[in-house]
């Protein structure tokens, strides 16, 4: 009987140890990473505007994109909101391995004045009136208005390093708001909490 018992405390230390090898080297990030708890990444805030809809959590899920780093399944999105006056345009945009992609762009223009700004079809330059060059920012995307006030252009441009934000105005009397806010979330949480418990109770037998 004795025999047995060390056969069996032979081999469940085989089991523990062939687990201590990737958990005990990953024990101090997942100590760091129990205290700060998970938050649901909803976001009430935005522009006091009747045109403005709030993208709710579950919407924002489906639009963003992510990538896994050492385990970890990070998920990425940015909404980049940019107002002039009563017009209000929306870029959702998502980041992969491949870098950012614009999911989508709506623009809500009450005065019809106000144009899409994008580097393919309809670039800032196209839109500028006489005595605006803006050959610099031929890549930015955004929007133009161009009324009775004068010219304003919000413009922004989206690389793999930041996001960039751009006004560009002769205007007077304009309300001018470019707001950017990025979601980050880890779709794995859980799995990682359950890993992390795991290595602790090994990390105990083995004391």
């Amino acid at each position: 009987m004795n025999g047995y018992r060390r056969l069996l405390g032979t081999m469940l230390l085989l089991t523990m140890a062939s687990g201590m090898a990737a958990g005990v080297q990953a024990a101090s990030f997942f100590d760091e990473l129990e205290g700060h708890p998970y938050r649901d990444p909803g976001d009430t805030n935005g522009f006091a505007s009747p045109v403005l809809e709030v993208i709710d959590t579950t919407e924002m899920a489906e639009l963003r994109g992510g990538f896994s780093i050492n385990g970890l399944d990070l998920a990425f999105g940015a909404r980049v909101r940019s107002m002039i006056d009563d017009v209000m345009q929306q870029t959702m945009v998502e980041f992969r391995n491949t870098g950012p992609h614009v999911i989508s762009q709506t623009l809500t223009d009450p005065t019809g004045n106000a144009h899409n700004v994008n580097p393919s079809s309809n670039n800032v330059a196209n839109v500028s009136p006489v005595g605006i060059s803006l050959p610099g920012m031929s890549n930015f995307s955004g929007m133009a208005l161009n009324d009775a006030k004068g010219f304003t252009a919000v413009l922004h441009q989206i690389t793999n390093q930041a996001i960039i934000g751009s006004v560009v105005s002769n205007a007077s009397d304009r309300q001018i708001s470019n707001q950017i806010d990025v979601d980050v979330s880890v779709n794995n949480m859980e799995a990682l909490r359950s890993l992390s418990a795991h290595t602790r109770i090994l990390n105990s037998l083995l004391r």
